[in-house]
């Protein structure tokens, strides 16, 4: 599998963080206002996010940290 270039991903997360900032700020007023497809989209971000920080070293040696379930012997 080929790296992702640097630049691509920080702008990936540029944009990301941009936007996340952009949806928690508005998250009291989005709520209220009952606008669906803003939260629909901070999901959709969020998932995003997880993805692109798995994909980096530090995420995965973040994610050693998490205890995973022994598989089941077959």
């Amino acid at each position: 599998m080929k790296r992702p270039h640097f630049l691509a991903v920080g702008l990936a997360w540029l944009i990301l963080i941009s936007y996340g900032v952009f949806i928690i700020d508005g998250l009291p007023l989005m709520l209220a206002d009952h606008r669906w497809l803003d939260a629909g989209m901070c999901v959709v971000v969020l998932t995003v996010g997880v993805l692109l920080f798995r994909s980096t070293r530090l995420g995965r040696y973040v994610l050693t940290w998490i205890p995973s379930r022994p598989k089941q012997p077959k």
